[in-house]
């Protein structure tokens, strides 16, 4: 953590690199949590888990795509998130930025894998663990948006009474969710971005 924090310029950094800053600024991190079991699920290139192990930060992080485009390490998972190839209470934190619930937009079944993938990622959670989820992005001005809009309500609300998860939302603007004219002037305020955090309860010793 210590090479991160006294990076001073963001200029010529590696996609690797450009990847943890991103996972670290909007997830909201801090250096204890590379403590932890991590699970990043839509992780692409896996280039958070690569760029924490190679600087000796992380080495416990798991990476998870559906497509085995990711380079090669024995912790890279192939799933989809609605079926996390885990036992249960496997991880600590479980993160995803800009990934889900984002890419169920527009899909015939999105509320059935909203609701399927929101409820795997807290199966494969220890009690007392945490999901950050960044670059979540919620729109009203297309029908699809709405539509992923109130299934990503309608999860929150059943997560939060079925498994007494505390939910948090955080607004983060973000410049690429607007629409711009010809003259690069912001024309439609497309979606706006949030940062969720669930916390799953701690079980009561009897």
């Amino acid at each position: 953590m210590e090479k991160y924090q006294n990076i001073k310029s963001p200029e010529n950094v590696s996609n690797e690199e450009e990847t943890f800053r991103q996972y670290f600024d909007e997830l909201e991190l801090k250096p204890e949590d590379f403590n932890k079991v991590i699970l990043d699920v839509g992780a692409g290139e896996a280039y958070f888990a690569k760029w924490a192990k190679d600087h000796n930060v992380c080495s416990t992080i798991y990476s998870l795509e559906p497509f085995q485009k990711m380079m090669e390490n024995e912790k890279n998972l192939v799933g989809y998130a609605e079926e996390i190839p885990m036992p249960d209470k496997s991880f600590d934190m479980i993160v995803s930025n800009g990934a889900i619930p984002n890419i169920y937009l527009g899909e015939k079944d999105v509320k059935e894998k909203v609701e399927k993938g929101f409820s795997e990622m807290i199966r494969v959670l220890k009690d007392g663990g945490e999901i950050k989820i960044a670059r979540v992005l919620i729109g009203n001005k297309y029908e699809n948006q709405k539509i992923l809009a109130n299934c990503i309500k309608e999860t929150l609300d059943h997560l939060k009474e079925k498994f007494n998860i505390d939910i948090k939302m955080t607004h983060t603007p973000i410049n690429d969710t607007y629409e711009y004219d010809e003259n690069k002037n912001r024309k439609n305020l497309l979606a706006e971005s949030f940062l969720i955090v669930l916390q799953k309860p701690k079980k009561e010793v009897v």
